[in-house]
């Protein structure tokens, strides 16, 4: 795929993109991030990046937070990570300079997808009782 420049893509994805950053870099949603630093410094950069594109200034680096597991996440948690790494590679993707968090994010999507199936199969040996 060829990539774009950010300053190819439409304002509304901008928004978006950066949105979608600062979703998955609040310390509710980062402690489920695997990769450390590096990833949330590049999701950070990102977030920068597209920052300065819509004349923004940068909000500085984000700091180190005890990571728990992907199941630990409530279900809007995962929601809200999901609607975020979803936003950035379906919209943003192509202005993503960094073909490691790309990749980084497309595998944070399989993750989500694959914890979204374990609860789904949880919920069904377990049905509700009627009311």
């Amino acid at each position: 795929m060829a990539t774009k420049s950010l300053t190819e893509l439409p304002l509304t994805t901008l928004h978006a993109a950066r949105q979608a950053c600062l979703t998955l870099l609040l310390d509710k949603h980062r402690i489920y991030l695997e990769g450390g630093l590096p990833m949330l410094a590049m999701i950070g950069g990102l977030r920068d990046d597209v920052g300065a594109q819509l004349g923004m200034e940068p909000l500085g680096k984000t700091t180190p937070v005890e990571p728990r597991g992907i199941g630990e996440t409530t279900d809007a948690e995962l929601k809200s990570m999901e609607w975020a790494a979803a936003t950035l590679l379906d919209g943003c993707r192509a202005g993503i300079g960094d073909p490691a968090l790309a990749e980084y994010l497309a595998g944070l999507q399989a993750t989500i997808d694959g914890e979204k199936e374990e609860r789904r199969n949880q919920r069904a040996r377990f049905p509700s009782r009627p009311s």
